[in-house]
């Protein structure tokens, strides 16, 4: 009876460890509603940061993990009501991009490029 048990245990292990394995793995932090969050790579993963206002000049500013985040967001997620856009180069000038509320893009138009960021009407 024993051996019965610690053998159907065995399985179910091996079994939950498969699954578990399966599992796709998680970003590393959470947007919560009111905040802009930048991500370093693509699919919400690698470095983190979050806004509540504009920011025409990204260079000093860092991820969670310490790296700047200048020419290095890959993703984004708008769990804020407002529209923002994203520019290519500092104080709101170059190439830009538009993202809308409660709106997660897991790639980037202009990957590893953008500088600034300026809360913009919602068209």
């Amino acid at each position: 009876m024993r051996k019965g048990m610690i053998a159907a245990a065995m399985v179910a292990g091996v079994i939950s460890s498969a699954l578990v394995g399966t599992t796709p793995a998680l970003a590393n932090q959470v947007c919560i509603d009111n905040d802009l969050c930048l991500y370093e790579d693509a699919r919400l993963y690698g470095g983190y940061t979050w806004f509540e206002v504009n920011d025409g000049y990204y260079p000093g500013n860092n991820f969670d993990n310490g790296r700047g985040i200048n020419d290095r967001v890959s993703s984004v997620s708008n769990m804020d009501h407002r529209c923002w856009r994203f520019w290519t180069e500092s104080y709101y000038r170059g190439s830009g991009w538009f993202i809308r509320p409660y709106t997660t893009h897991l790639s980037v138009p202009h990957n590893d490029q953008y500088s600034s960021h300026v809360q913009a009407a919602c068209s």
